[in-house]
């Protein structure tokens, strides 16, 4: 009796944590029942690299996690486009860099992407969405940011009140670039200039090339400010004005496509994850102030 007792427990707790992991994974209303599909997949809050934490490290996009759904699309014969809800200030300039080029290659194997804003698509967020065939954005959508910020702190001022005494033992003179325990040598500080500089290149000829801008046209409004939604589509910067119901408009229109079923696709995080590792899912539910960010930074 007590094993029949805990086979029951075992099958309970089981059944809530996968209850609890899919409730978690809350979006927008799915709909359609067409063959045709259309897959969404979410970018929201920071973008850094790597694949997803624990159960409790929520709230990130992982750029290896984004990168196998979009190659997961880009394989299935059932797909025909993916939107991109995006919902993120930006990140790190190389995972999004990464997902970008993941992007590149879904629209190569013939698939149409559309970006779908929501409060915020900015920086390495925006630089993701410049590369889908077209941007939908809110009227209100905090989005632009093209830039690249690299964020050094110095406490030696601090130590020296606080009696701290630091001693670093290093192979180079440049080792330690960045270190809190000093400030920056002016041959440190252009270091970080041509590296911010050569970052920054290649954020706006991505921008450049995904919106069929010139280069100067980028130029004039890469100044890490970010625009609403409105103002960056009388600059070029998205192509409609909407929220998640005309994206699908968007995605239906581009990829010459009647009723389609609209899913998500994901790896979910957390608890999930950590049971069932890797597990592809598609789900298919009824019926102020900004950070100027990708950053890099040198701790």
């Amino acid at each position: 009796m007590r094993k029949i007792w805990a086979v029951l427990i075992l099958v309970v707790v089981v059944g809530s944590l996968i209850a609890v992991a899919y409730s978690v994974q809350d979006g927008p209303d799915y709909y359609g029942g067409g063959t045709d599909q259309i897959v969404v997949i979410r970018i929201e809050g920071p973008i850094i690299g790597g694949s997803g934490g624990s159960f409790f490290e929520g709230g990130m996009t992982w750029s290896e996690d984004i990168v196998a759904q979009i190659e997961s699309a880009a394989e299935d014969p059932m797909v025909d486009a993916v939107i991109f809800r995006i919902n993120s200030p930006g990140g790190t300039v190389a995972a999004g860099q990464e997902i970008a080029n993941a992007v590149d290659r879904l629209r190569g194997s013939g698939k149409i992407a559309v970006a779908s804003m929501g409060d915020t698509g900015a920086s390495a967020a925006y630089w993701i969405a410049s590369r889908c065939d077209s941007i939908v954005s809110g009227p209100t959508t905090a989005t632009g940011s093209i830039g690249v910020i690299i964020n050094t702190t110095n406490f030696a001022g601090l130590y020296e009140k606080l009696g701290i005494e630091t001693e670093v033992i290093k192979s180079g003179p440049l080792k330690d670039m960045g270190s809190p325990n000093r400030p920056l040598t002016g041959t440190e500080r252009d270091l970080f200039q041509e590296m911010v500089d050569d970052m920054f290149s290649q954020f706006v000829d991505a921008v450049a090339e995904g919106r069929s801008l010139s280069r100067d046209e980028v130029l004039s409004v890469a100044d890490g400010r970010v625009f609403t939604g409105r103002q960056a589509y009388s600059l070029g910067l998205v192509d409609r004005l909407g929220y998640f119901g005309e994206a699908v408009e968007e995605a239906t229109e581009l990829a010459g496509l009647h009723d389609p079923e609209v899913v998500e696709m994901g790896y979910p995080n957390g608890l999930f994850r950590q049971l069932f590792g890797g597990m592809s899912v598609k789900l298919v539910p009824p019926g102020g102030w900004m950070m100027i960010i990708p950053s890099f930074s040198q701790r």
